[in-house]
């Protein structure tokens, strides 16, 4: 049995119960129990798990504000606006990097043509003097 210590504002539920309320499933509170990464306990041959007893008192309606992870809406939509500033970012990154890289292609092609002018001309010379 795993159990990293009793909080005091916590109190245990039914799996069942706690399934419902995160909207998680059965199975997936079941793995995590096995990988213990949920506090559990064992009582009468039943899986409990330990929630906050604001959560254990609320009306299952009040969680609609809650992912199956416990962040909050908020939570969520700041995390995602954090994830969209550092996409746009690392974008507008992206973006200057390939015009760098346009530049140099331009000037790597410039400098190209003058070689193959230069090799014309010394094979003119060369062709001259034969």
């Amino acid at each position: 049995m795993y159990m990293n210590g009793i909080i005091e504002n916590s109190t245990w539920l039914p799996i069942t119960e706690f399934a419902q309320r995160r909207g998680v499933s059965i199975s997936t509170l079941r793995r995590k129990i096995k990988s213990n990464e949920l506090d559990y306990k064992m009582e009468e041959g039943r899986y409990l798990i330990r929630c906050d007893i604001e959560e254990a008192a609320g009306a299952s309606g009040a969680y609609a504000s809650t992912d199956a992870s416990g962040l909050s809406r908020e939570d969520v939509d700041s995390m995602i606006q954090s994830a969209l500033a550092a996409n746009s970012l690392q974008w507008r990154a992206m973006e200057a990097r390939v015009a760098g890289l346009s530049r140099r292609l331009e000037m790597f092609s410039e400098q190209m043509a003058e070689l193959n002018m230069l090799v014309k001309i010394f094979e003119e010379r060369l062709d001259e003097r034969q």
